[in-house]
């Protein structure tokens, strides 16, 4: 979705901020090997991040680079044309808020995306509870800016904020908020989305974002349910439904999205020495609107693919998830037609829409004459 060589600007630009910054070692990878695994299990384990210079490095040179190509894919389900365009300083531009920033990925993420709309004005206000991240991501953005020509007419706001204590404020055409979640209590979590979604403009998306693992996974399910028993929101992606969430009926199930990618050169050095796998994106996610703003009821037929396909013998396999629950359909071999060759094509995070399949219970069975239609919703 990012154009590589774009990814690879932006790391040019981090390493050379990272070394001004945080000093030559801070650009190593025999130095930072063990600080990104450190850093990951606190991700994954702890819930919580050191503030040393290394563990600045740790976070911009590794994650922040993998996390930043990540929300051009719910961006690109989410067409620009449907976000409305508040007026900035007499020009027509998006009022951006980045919750938990960090050192810039969503930002960075967002600017990537909108490439194309070099032009268009943004409002961003970036709310961490780390001035020194919050000074990293300013240095990093400009240097986009300088470098390479994204970012020219962003107008960049830090705010230092705790989340524990208190909720940013204001009123927003799009919240991102990335991998922040996790580090709160649920209750936390849902208080502060419903803060949020009271500031959303008329017309405005949140999307968060969160990590692919199982707990923080079913952390957002939970979470989305409650959000949607209030009625504070409709769910517009991942799901296709804003039915309670099939993959909370048993303990072992979670919802996350999976694409290649091709990691820009450090973050490649970093991988072989750590030993941590980047060979695909893999993450969590929801992107929500004020309640009544959602698509209507006889707009929402599609299923989403929430599974990687599962050949066997003579048979292809798949998991959907709609409004019925989460269902297996299967294509036996003798039952390919020209009718249903796009199930073939589903993958991961893609939309199937099958008519004239027979449901048993769970099961979905794609015969001959099953119509079947797929779309890869980030590629439209």
């Amino acid at each position: 979705m990012i154009p590589d060589d774009l990814l690879a600007g932006i790391e040019g630009v981090a390493r050379r901020v990272a070394r001004r910054l945080l000093g030559d070692q801070a650009v190593k990878p025999s130095r930072l090997a063990q600080r990104i695994i450190e850093t990951s299990r606190r991700y994954t384990v702890d819930r919580g991040l050191s503030t040393a210079d290394l563990d600045h490095a740790a976070r911009l040179l590794f994650f922040t680079l993998a996390d930043l190509p990540k929300l051009s894919y719910p961006l690109a389900e989410l067409p620009l044309a449907e976000l409305p365009l508040a007026e900035l300083d007499g020009s027509r531009g998006l009022r951006v808020l980045d919750v938990g920033a960090g050192h810039g990925a969503q930002i960075l993420g967002l600017l990537a995306a909108l490439d194309r709309d070099a032009d268009l004005p943004l409002r961003v206000e970036a709310v961490d509870r780390d001035p020194r991240s919050l000074e990293i991501l300013r240095q990093v953005l400009d240097g986009c800016r300088e470098d390479l020509g994204i970012g020219g007419r962003t107008t960049l706001v830090e705010r230092v904020l705790d989340l524990e204590r208190a909720a940013p404020t204001g009123s927003w055409d799009l919240v991102l908020a990335g991998s922040v979640l996790n580090e709160l209590t649920e209750d936390r979590a849902t208080r502060i989305v419903l803060d949020l979604l009271a500031a959303l403009a008329p017309g405005g998306r949140m999307i968060l974002l969160e990590p692919a693992l199982r707990e923080t996974a079913r952390a957002l399910h939970r979470l989305r349910d409650r959000i949607l028993a209030l009625g504070a929101a409709d769910v517009l992606a991942p799901c296709t439904h804003g039915a309670p969430c099939p993959m909370l009926v048993t303990d072992s199930d979670w919802c996350h999205e999976r694409r290649p990618w091709t990691p820009p050169s450090g973050v490649r050095a970093l991988t072989r020495a750590t030993g941590l796998r980047r060979a695909d994106l893999r993450w969590s996610y929801l992107t929500l609107a004020r309640p009544g703003e959602g698509p209507a009821k006889a707009g929402r037929r599609a299923l989403r693919v929430v599974s990687d396909p599962l050949p066997s013998k003579g048979k292809l396999e798949l998991f959907l998830c709609g409004g019925s629950g989460r269902v297996r359909a299967t294509r036996l071999n003798r039952h390919r037609s020209p009718l249903n060759r796009p199930f073939q094509r589903l993958r991961r995070g893609w939309l199937a829409r099958i008519e004239d399949a027979v449901l048993a219970g769970t099961n979905l069975r794609v015969e001959a004459d099953a119509r079947v239609a797929a779309e890869d919703p980030a590629s439209v």
